[in-house]
């Protein structure tokens, strides 16, 4: 009955938000959030993901966080959308259509880093990715030569607010028995200090250089202000959830929060996951959905009319 219902709710929207987490993803063959640094290197040396995406472990340990993001940028790159992001970007396509608004009909909020949904066909400005992106990457400062835990971690600050493409493919070399990468390692092209990808780190403060973010979260509040506007004139949203889970719970709260700003019967909120289809932070969704993303995305686009 979910299912059908979900199916509904989709062919009759003007517009649909998309909310995914790392559960989106995991179908392609990326890990979820616990599993990031899942590997017997890290186990051994007792090393779990907030403490390799920091910046702690870039100006102490670089040959372990280049080791680390070497490592997920060939797996981000090697992977590819799973059907998943097909079937939401045909039924954002359907919303976009029967608004007659074009790319106004649809807009995706991740906390992803892995830009699948702009590889699926969502335009730039259609996407907010709330932590980054692997695939910018940005100065980090230099680190300082005293890196005890009395001295500061980094001699400068960023040099500037300027994104680069990450390092060429050929120097990602890292050993599969310490997942340490080789050096020389990358370096801020104006300064000379440490280059890193612009995602927002564990710890980072404001290191994180959020131009990008900050263009695209302007870009999603405008983007729901004038979609609460066409609501009071009889038009519907979808807020489609996928993959999102509780250690942190930005996307859920996000869409959430809209969803408890909707006048009355003119959202309705689709939450897919697998451990957690309730457990509201503010709000509960309307369709409660306890499957993996892309499994249930398959069985609601079977059901839906259009």
């Amino acid at each position: 009955m979910a299912h059908e219902a979900a199916a509904r709710a989709i062919g009759g929207a003007a517009y649909v938000l998309v909310g995914a987490g790392a559960g989106m993803s995991a179908d392609s063959g990326l890990p979820v959030f616990a599993a990031v640094a899942s590997g017997e290197a890290y186990r051994r040396q007792r090393l779990t993901y907030d403490q390799l995406a920091s910046p702690t472990c870039l100006a102490r340990t670089p040959a372990l966080f280049y080791g680390f993001y070497f490592e997920t940028l060939r797996a981000y790159t090697e992977a590819a959308p799973h059907e998943g992001y097909a079937i939401v970007r045909r039924w954002a396509a359907h919303a976009e259509e029967k608004t007659g608004e074009g790319r106004r009909g649809s807009f995706v909020v991740t906390s992803n880093v892995d830009g699948f949904f702009k590889r699926a066909g969502f335009a730039d400005e259609q996407v907010c990715e709330i932590h980054g992106s692997i695939f910018k990457w940005q100065c980090g400062g230099k680190a300082a030569e005293r890196g005890g835990a009395c001295f500061e971690l980094f001699s400068s600050s960023t040099c500037s607010r300027e994104f680069y493409d990450p390092p060429p493919k050929e120097t990602w070399v890292v050993d599969p028995e310490t997942m340490k990468a080789s050096p020389p390692f990358p370096t801020c092209p104006k300064c000379h200090g440490t280059l890193r990808p612009n995602i927002y780190l564990f710890g980072d403060g404001n290191r994180f250089l959020d131009a990008g973010t900050a263009k695209d979260n302007a870009a999603y509040n405008a983007w729901v202000e004038y979609v609460l506007s066409q609501l009071s004139v009889g038009k519907k949203l979808v807020l489609l959830e996928v993959g999102c889970g509780l250690r942190v719970p930005n996307i859920r709260r996000r869409l959430e929060e809209l969803h408890s700003k909707c006048p009355p019967g003119t959202s309705t909120f689709i939450r897919i996951n697998p451990d957690y289809p309730d457990n509201p932070l503010l709000c509960n969704p309307t369709i409660a959905i306890r499957d993996h993303g892309l499994a249930a995305l398959r069985s609601i686009n079977d059901k839906c009319s259009f």
